[in-house]
């Protein structure tokens, strides 16, 4: 029988089948087809969802290998509350996704570094948290603002148990020299919480180990870490309330 005449008849044959005879019929010939179609729409739908309900970052903030507790979103929720952040219109971010030591060139570490990079190079990076051996390469950089440009003296006074210090000579001296791999640069760093011992200090950051307001929703990492903010954060009012939030 010619193809054209046995698919006429299983037409024919069709219309007089059941329901359920119809739809084993279309599962049978046209499943691939369907599973395909079905996996289009999902596809398709999830991209549109994203990009409607996406919302821009009101606050950004990394707490470089720190890890959330279970009741971090208490604090989140109490902390845009307390910054006057609408949620229904932007995020309010508290990523805890890198993990960076200092001078490793491990997969994870450099991956870290490239997306801190990223992030703080555009302005999105509104608070960073870290160790303080990977602090102190930063904090020792000109890369975070001195508080007292920022602060009231009120605030100031706030902070003033948590202070992290640099001392401007050295920071300087870090800029001016030019380190390799084989001849890293012996500059010695003060301890950052001796101000009385610099030169000329700057508090740069605030030492986050004895700030219960936030340890106690995020663990920081093994080792005494410190924060502060990126001189080039594009969220500098909701940065500065986040210090008042946690020294309060």
């Amino acid at each position: 029988m010619p193809v054209m005449d046995e698919f006429q008849e299983e037409r024919e044959a069709l219309k007089q089948a059941s329901i359920w005879e119809k739809i084993k019929y279309f599962v049978y010939y046209y499943k691939w087809h369907t599973v395909a179609a079905i996996a289009v729409l999902i596809i398709g739908f999830t991209w549109i969802r994203d990009v409607v309900t996406s919302k821009d970052a009101a606050f950004y903030a990394a707490i470089v290998n720190g890890a959330a507790l279970n009741n971090a979103e208490e604090f989140n929720l109490a902390f845009t509350a307390y910054s006057g952040i609408d949620n229904q219109k932007y995020d309010v971010i508290f990523d805890t996704s890198m993990q960076l030591v200092s001078g490793s060139g491990d997969q994870m570490s450099v991956a870290s570094s490239q997306k801190l990079v990223a992030y703080s190079s555009i302005g999105e990076l509104d608070i960073l948290c870290a160790n303080q051996s990977l602090f102190t390469d930063y904090a020792n950089s000109t890369f975070f603002y001195d508080l007292r440009e920022i602060l009231t003296p009120e605030q100031m006074e706030q902070c003033k148990p948590y202070l992290y210090y640099v001392d401007r000579p050295v920071v300087e001296a870090m800029e001016e020299a030019e380190p390799t791999f084989d001849n890293p640069t012996p500059i010695e760093v003060p301890d950052p919480s001796k101000p009385e011992l610099m030169e000329d200090p700057i508090p740069v950051g605030l030492f986050a180990n004895d700030l219960k307001t936030l340890t106690d929703y995020y663990y920081l990492g093994p080792e005494d870490a410190a924060l502060g903010i990126p001189i080039n954060t594009k969220n500098l009012d909701n940065a500065i309330k986040f210090l008042t939030f946690i020294t309060r």
